[in-house]
């Protein structure tokens, strides 16, 4: 029951809500790996990076819980700028990843970690990226398409629901990219636009938060 509460709660953009809820759900079912996972997410949402990455460390980690510790690892320290660790946690997260699709979601901040940490030129985890969507979204950060391209491929989808989920990721990777090149000004406004789509189950809109945040 705490468990369905808190998921109704994150999925409402209620973090502090949503964390209390999973604690007392871990505290019901300590050994829970999953319930570790949910609440180290929502202390990420509510900028608690601390408490996230001890969190994802904490509880039993069965076969195949290394890709949802290394990517709550990764998210918390992308946010806490501590570039060294995100690129390595990145890079086992795009490797890790159950598909070519959420694989290429690691590889494009996998990229710009690279880029903000001063590498002239990043290199991708060692996996084969998705045709499809977030595609555009590398291909504009490696420069192989310009932006008007990434705003033509969110403009092609056709259900109003998901062109809203992928315009929020594309604003908030143009956003870093704008960041990585030193455009502080510009990159403020795309994290803001990120974050008034209100998409709260996507993490770009809680990196953008801490993006604004710091």
């Amino acid at each position: 029951m705490y468990d369905d509460l808190g998921a109704t709660y994150s999925a409402l953009g209620n973090p502090a809500e949503a964390a209390e809820a999973f604690a007392k759900a871990v505290s019901c079912n300590p050994r829970a790996t999953y319930l570790h996972a949910e609440l180290a997410s929502e202390y990420l949402h509510l900028g608690r990076f601390e408490d996230a990455k001890a969190e994802a460390r904490r509880g039993p980690q069965p076969e195949g819980a290394a890709f949802t510790v290394n990517s709550l690892l990764a998210q918390a320290e992308f946010s806490q700028q501590q570039w060294t660790q995100a690129i390595q946690h990145l890079r086992l997260a795009a490797v890790e990843a159950p598909d070519e699709v959420q694989a290429t979601y690691w590889q494009c901040l996998l990229w710009l970690a690279q880029k903000r940490a001063g590498t002239a030129t990043p290199a991708l985890a060692s996996r084969a990226p998705t045709t499809l969507w977030p595609r555009p979204v590398l291909d504009f950060l490696q420069g192989t398409i310009d932006e008007t391209a990434l705003v033509h491929a969110v403009a092609a989808e056709r259900d109003e629901r998901r062109r809203r989920e992928i315009l929020c990721e594309a604003l908030f990777y143009t956003g870093e990219s704008y960041l990585a090149g030193h455009r502080g000004t510009e990159a403020r406004r795309y994290f803001q636009a990120t974050v008034n789509l209100q998409v709260y189950d996507f993490i770009e809109h809680y990196l953008a938060k801490a993006e604004l945040a710091r």
